[in-house]
């Protein structure tokens, strides 16, 4: 099924308003990685979490996007499967 997964939360303050940003991915996996590498570079803070960690992450993350693709980035103005930077950037 999966590998291991991850789950990178971020929240960014915006005015008053705190954004929060979260991307699902696993270690194992080289585009989740380079994701992870991506987001780093904008200098958004995050926190890793592995969502393997319990059956429960994992299936919060299923029935969310109902998807067995990653990574996949959430924020407050939508999501993105795959490693793609332009839709990234339009959601972030």
């Amino acid at each position: 099924m999966f590998s291991r997964r991850i789950i990178i939360c971020c929240k960014n303050k915006i005015g008053e308003q705190e954004k929060l940003n979260i991307l699902y991915g696993s270690e194992g996996c080289n585009a989740c990685q380079t994701a992870k590498v991506y987001l780093n570079a904008l200098d958004i803070e995050y926190e890793y979490i592995d969502i393997r960690r319990d059956k429960a992450t994992t299936e919060t993350f299923l029935k969310e996007f109902r998807v067995r693709t990653i990574p996949v980035f959430k924020t407050d103005k939508g999501f993105a499967i795959g490693f793609n930077p332009g839709k990234y950037q339009k959601i972030l």
